[in-house]
């Protein structure tokens, strides 16, 4: 078993005799709860001339209907476009995520990369060096709390 987003879909389907399937995540006293992630696409204030106008023709491209159907067959990524993610909202690999959706929450990532490596070395000081999981938990909140800190002192 794993827990993972959808856009782990497209490397499960490479893999030769694997059988698989998707289902929403239990709830807890009641409580559903999921995770969502999202992205942004933008054109810089440095784009200008023909570089502005190749950019808009890209975004124009990325955020177009069939773009996010090929993202979403090729990758697994769920579609932005409500119409496109209507037509999968019954789908045996897409629907699970999409259901979860209208219960996601986003975590906002002041450094992602360091705030990911934050929980990974706390997971490795547990299994590798047997430090006591609360220990390694509060030095790994310190951390992070650090990271936040600094990100939101530049602002």
């Amino acid at each position: 078993m794993t827990i993972d987003g959808s856009f782990r879909i497209g490397t499960l389907n490479t893999l030769k005799d694997l059988e698989y399937g998707i289902a929403e995540l239990p709830e807890h006293n009641g409580i559903k709860s999921n995770f969502a992630s999202f992205w942004t696409h933008a054109i810089t204030t440095n784009a200008q001339g023909e570089r502005l106008t190749a950019s808009i023709k890209f975004l124009k491209f990325i955020t177009s209907k069939q773009a996010m159907e090929l993202w979403l067959k090729n990758v697994g990524e769920l579609p932005a476009n409500p119409d496109i993610a209507g037509k999968y909202s019954e789908d045996k690999l897409y629907g699970p995520f999409l259901k979860g959706l209208a219960y996601a929450h986003a975590t906002f990532f002041a450094d992602e990369v360091g705030q990911r490596n934050v929980i990974l070395e706390a997971i490795d000081k547990v299994r590798l060096n047997n430090t006591d999981p609360s220990v390694a938990f509060k030095e790994a909140a310190d951390k992070e709390q650090k990271i936040l800190d600094d990100f939101w002192a530049t602002k």
